[in-house]
């Protein structure tokens, strides 16, 4: 049997687009992929730390978090921080490096990676402060149901928050595909109806004299099928 071919952020990081939209199938290795790299990338450097993001504050219960940082695996922690860590828990907003010890059960809370907030509280964090974060990583940003009022302003509020006069990287990661996505019709993502799997289109979106490129991902079926859902 053929080895399945999960996702990579290769090809999207190489379009230097700050916000990247990964669009396809669950069990693809999207969010795989994303917090591979923000994991790495905060443990390599302290100064680049990352925010996960969901739309309401129930998403964000620590039985959600936990389930979320068991993939990656702990041996992927380990090879990440050289065997320092083992897994990564959740604790008052902050998101951390740990270590578990199986013999006495305890887990030894070692360096934060991130934080995790909800949508629903951008104004709370007006006037935050975060030099540190460098990534945004918005899970399941597409809705089988409702949106917030103005979703797609409230996102940018918060992320021109957190960024204040930096560029930060702002991945979007859905699993379903939706034309009432308010997002497609108010950054005027066209093509994405007719998009083929495996391309990237890149949205120019001006802004007073600047540009700010949109970067959209069709990811590649890899052959995942549910057995349950007819």
């Amino acid at each position: 049997m053929a080895k399945k071919k999960y996702y990579r952020l290769d090809r999207i990081k190489k379009t230097g687009a700050p916000w990247r939209l990964l669009l396809g199938e669950k069990a693809n290795g999207k969010s795989y992929a994303v917090k591979e790299e923000v994991l790495q990338r905060a443990w390599t450097d302290p100064e680049d730390k990352f925010i996960l993001l969901r739309r309401y504050d129930l998403e964000l219960k620590q039985s959600w978090l936990t389930k979320y940082f068991k993939d990656p695996p702990p041996r992927l922690i380990e090879s990440i921080t050289e065997g320092q860590a083992n897994c990564i828990i959740s604790y008052q907003g902050n998101i951390y490096f740990a270590h578990y010890d199986s013999e006495t059960g305890e887990t030894k809370k070692l360096r934060i990676a991130g934080y995790y907030i909800s949508l629903t509280s951008e104004q709370h964090y007006a006037s935050g402060a975060f030099p540190d974060v460098q990534t945004v990583v918005f899970e399941e940003f597409i809705s089988r149901s409702n949106y917030l009022p103005d979703e797609p302003k409230k996102l940018q509020y918060l992320v021109s928050t957190i960024a204040r006069h930096r560029q930060i990287t702002v991945y979007l990661v859905g699993n379903t595909m939706s034309r009432i996505c308010p997002y497609f019709n108010e950054w005027q993502l066209v093509n994405i109806p007719r998009q083929k799997q495996g391309t990237i289109e890149v949205y120019h979106q001006k802004s007073g004299d600047d540009i700010i490129d949109v970067a959209v991902e069709l990811c590649e079926d890899i052959g995942y099928k549910n057995k349950m859902f007819f």
